[in-house]
């Protein structure tokens, strides 16, 4: 799965207790673990991050 903000694509990973948004760099990583309890659907997680500066 993914999300998109700013016209950059982050790849999400779904466990049952949250979910991890992650975005290579070359050969760093920045991932970003969000609960489910605040984001149930992808959809609600994408809402997440479109009103949020988690990604910017």
């Amino acid at each position: 799965m993914e999300v998109v903000k700013n016209g950059k694509t982050y790849e999400v990973t779904e466990t049952t207790q949250k979910w991890s948004i992650k975005n290579k760099l070359g050969i760093m990583a920045i991932s970003y673990d969000v609960s489910k309890k605040d984001c149930a659907t992808i959809e609600e997680l994408q809402q997440y991050v479109d009103e949020t500066d988690i990604l910017n």
